[in-house]
């Protein structure tokens, strides 16, 4: 991460209390210096009375992304809305490189983007209002726009599932199981418990969630299905077990088990209900990640220290992948599978740290001390992770290449465990 973006972080977490219980409320509307300088104009016919609207959702959004500088578009009040016989020369001396403009009427929403180098409309979407909110509409046009600038596919619809708790008394918490959008509004918990939980995970056909419960006073873990609410307790079949991970096709789940006294990776196949042992270890072997649908990434301290490994499931071979440092942990794949993010221990703790599979080079992105649970956004240009300071957990944001440290604005308490779900076919 760049000097500028920690000391960005700093700041934020300084400002806030360093009570526990105190909740965290901040919204990225900048972006990063440096990056393409887009101005997002007041969409004419937006609603006013609104927490936000079409305009300032999508101008949150690029900025959020970390390849845009969303320029202040009460600079560009003197010149006229965007039409077909635009000066585009006026626009781009005022600093603007891309210009979205809207219409919203009752039923349609027109976005329009328009390029003041190449003067000329780049292109124009026209979205249905029926039955949509508003910020599922402007999260969709985010994407398209994204997409449409980057050749990327935008993670602006996806949500975020997380674990958070709230301390009742002296020995007394609440855990929720949380989903929000990716942006961080909108958090409600499609759970509660007075147990612990942990562990998040979506299925890749974003169905369900699994997770990791402990209100039977043993580790076990639990499907739940979005659209209904329903909860199926897994481990009435593979026993107590944690760190789920769901294989690309849905079929299999990985996990940890700790039988005959070993901490083990399992599998398990959904079609048939076989089971199947991966790691025969003295040591601990835990936090399970696919590679593709025939690998699996693992933690394990066979060598004396928390350490990377990886292990094919066809003829059971094992090859030790992180070498720097005695500590690394807890890592989170690419869906390209070219990637590697995890935590790793380094001079000034626990940072982040993200690792090209092709060539072995790594950076260092995070610096805040006690970082954790990275975790690459759909897209793999985007990373969370969980950081902490001065006793406050909150959400982190960073792009790939450090460019961009920011904080996801999450109201909740205590937050530990976060997953991306798949991206949205709309």
């Amino acid at each position: 991460m760049c000097a500028r973006c920690k000391i960005t972080i700093l700041l934020i977490l300084f400002c806030f209390s360093t009570n526990v219980q105190a909740q965290l409320k901040i919204e990225i509307t900048e972006g990063v210096v440096g990056g393409v300088p887009i101005v997002v104009l007041p969409f004419v016919g937006e609603p006013t009375n609104v927490p936000r609207n079409y305009s300032e959702i999508i101008a949150s959004d690029l900025a959020y992304s970390g390849l845009f500088y969303i320029l202040d578009n009460q600079n560009f009040s003197e010149l006229s809305t965007p039409n077909d016989k635009i000066n585009y020369a006026d626009w781009l001396a005022n600093g603007a490189e891309k210009i979205i403009s809207g219409i919203v009427d009752d039923s349609t929403l027109i976005v329009r983007l328009d390029d003041a180098v190449k003067e000329s409309t780049t292109k124009e979407w026209k979205f249905s209002l029926k039955d949509n909110l508003i910020k599922t509409v402007s999260h969709y046009a985010s994407d398209l726009i994204y997409e449409e600038l980057t050749g990327i596919a935008g993670i602006f619809s996806t949500r975020l599932a997380f674990i958070s708790s709230d301390r009742l008394g002296p020995k007394e918490r609440k855990f929720y199981l949380n989903i929000a959008d990716a942006d961080g509004w909108h958090a409600s918990a499609i759970y509660t418990s007075d147990a612990t939980l942990m562990s998040p995970t979506w299925s890749h056909d974003y169905k369900r969630i699994a997770y990791v419960s402990y209100e039977n006073n043993e580790a076990q873990i639990f499907l739940q299905v979005l659209s209904t609410g329903q909860r199926n307790n897994l481990s009435e079949i593979i026993g107590s077990a944690y760190a789920p991970a769901w294989s690309s096709d849905n079929n299999r789940l990985s996990f940890v088990a700790s039988r005959n006294g070993n901490s083990d990776i399992y599998t398990y196949r959904f079609d048939n209900q076989e089971i199947t042992q991966v790691t025969r270890s003295l040591a601990i072997d835990t936090e399970p990640a696919w590679i593709g649908n025939d690998a699996l990434v693992f933690t394990s301290d066979r060598s004396g220290s928390p350490q990377l490994y990886s292990v094919s499931l066809s003829d059971g071979e094992i090859t030790r992948l992180s070498f720097e440092g005695n500590y690394n942990a807890d890592a989170d794949v690419s869906t390209d599978k070219t990637k590697l993010a995890y935590i790793s221990q380094r001079s000034n703790g626990f940072s982040v740290v993200i690792r090209d599979l092709t060539d072995d080079n790594e950076l260092v992105l995070s610096f805040g001390g006690l970082d954790e649970r990275p975790r690459f956004a759909p897209n793999g240009h985007l990373l969370s992770y969980i950081t902490t300071q001065n006793g406050k957990s909150a959400i982190g944001l960073l792009t790939i290449d450090g460019a961009l440290g920011e904080l996801i604005p999450v109201e909740a308490n205590n937050i530990r465990g976060i997953a991306w779900s798949p991206l949205i076919q709309q």
